[in-house]
């Protein structure tokens, strides 16, 4: 089978950055009122910088989008830091879907005896909620979708359905 490239959504990046800038001058806003109270500054102090550094991560994904490719042996995510993420179909279990409200991601989870020993900060916490890693939410594709649209890569790759 051919590779198959997904890029990431450069319009949902881009509408991400307006809602931040958005939320940056409402927290900035809390701050000006004449008597914000302990809320107001606490939205203002804390809601400001985080929404400047996450409309800044969104610019930047605008730019460069995260990328990811499914290809015969495993599938490879790049994103904005950090090398490219490369799993063996052969080394996971197949891949689910976690939601939480209105957000959807896909996941998976390795097999016994196939997890790197080395495993950044947020996949030792992903791993308290049952799952090893997960694919980036940027992507133009439903979650429930780009998790069947793998599995049945995983399930040809591996000789099996799943």
């Amino acid at each position: 089978m051919q590779d198959e490239v997904i890029e990431g959504s450069r319009a949902k990046a881009a509408l991400l950055v307006v809602g931040s800038v958005a939320l940056t001058a409402v927290c900035i806003f809390c701050l000006t009122l004449p008597d914000p109270g302990l809320r107001g500054r606490l939205a203002g102090w804390i809601g400001a910088p985080f929404f400047i550094i996450a409309g800044l991560a969104w610019a930047m994904q605008a730019v460069r989008p995260p990328v990811l490719t499914l290809g015969d042996q495993g599938f490879t995510q790049t994103a904005l830091r950090g090398p490219p993420l490369r799993v063996a179909w052969a080394d996971i279990e197949p891949l689910g879907v976690w939601t939480y409200r209105r957000t959807s991601m896909v996941t998976f989870k390795y097999l016994p005896g196939r997890r790197p020993a080395k495993l950044g900060a947020l996949a030792r916490m992903n791993s308290a909620f049952g799952m090893d890693g997960t694919v980036s939410t940027a992507f133009p594709i439903k979650a429930e979708a780009l998790a069947a649209k793998m599995n049945a890569r995983r399930a040809a790759a591996n000789g099996a359905s799943a």
